[in-house]
């Protein structure tokens, strides 16, 4: 009876492997087939060379408000520009979830954004009855009760950061190693910049590459 049983899980496993073989892989692009994503692994080595410190994006120090739905917004500026040209919106509820949310400040196309409901309901649920917030130049905290757990939401103003703990313990991070790559929408006519040396972004920083930046052939 168990070599019956052994047998039918050898003809199991072999019928899996063949389905696996099966796979017709031309479907599937790979990193070197996408041009954003060669530019993201070549920006990647950029911006973590050694002495690399650099703070590209910043919060615009006193930029928060309060959104008509639960939560607060704060402007973003690059290094390199004059005006914010990013808006980053956080929610913190009160089951201790939080949402951040980065968006183009006035896109030359409308940026897909996750419909109401998908992922947070909708409406949105409540704020924690404890928010407790403090400004200060060099960051934005956000502290609050969920149950028993101590919820602390830092963001970091210069680079942008944001860090998550729960009873002090960190459980989440955005943009740690400041590698944070956003290519906002322009035409060919747009110069980024001036200084060709200047580093705005993968598409625009000393040895990127623009292959592919304006047709794609995934061939």
């Amino acid at each position: 009876m168990m070599c019956w049983r052994c047998s039918i899980l050898v003809l199991i496993v072999f019928g899996l492997l063949q389905r696996l073989q099966a796979v017709d892989k031309s479907k599937f692009r790979t990193c070197k087939q996408s041009s954003f994503c060669r530019r993201f692994q070549t920006w990647m080595l950029w911006m973590g060379r050694p002495g690399q410190n650099e703070a590209i994006w910043n919060v615009v120090s006193g930029s928060r408000q309060r959104l008509l739905e639960n939560g607060f917004s704060y402007q973003v500026r690059h290094i390199h520009e004059t005006t914010p040209s990013l808006l980053l919106t956080i929610n913190v509820f009160a089951a201790g979830a939080i949402r951040l949310r980065l968006t183009e400040v006035d896109p030359l196309f409308p940026r897909y954004e996750t419909p109401p409901g998908d992922v947070v309901l909708d409406p949105l649920p409540s704020e924690p009855e404890s928010l407790n917030i403090e400004e200060l130049d060099s960051m934005s905290t956000f502290s609050f009760l969920s149950g028993s757990a101590f919820v602390e939401v830092v963001l970091m103003h210069s680079p942008l950061k944001l860090e998550v703990t729960v009873d002090g313990q960190l459980v989440q991070q955005f943009n740690a190693r400041n590698f944070l790559n956003f290519e906002r929408y322009r035409t060919r006519q747009i110069q980024r910049s001036m200084d060709a040396l200047a580093t705005i972004d993968a598409t625009h920083f000393p040895g990127a590459s623009t292959a592919g930046l304006w047709e794609e052939s995934f061939g």
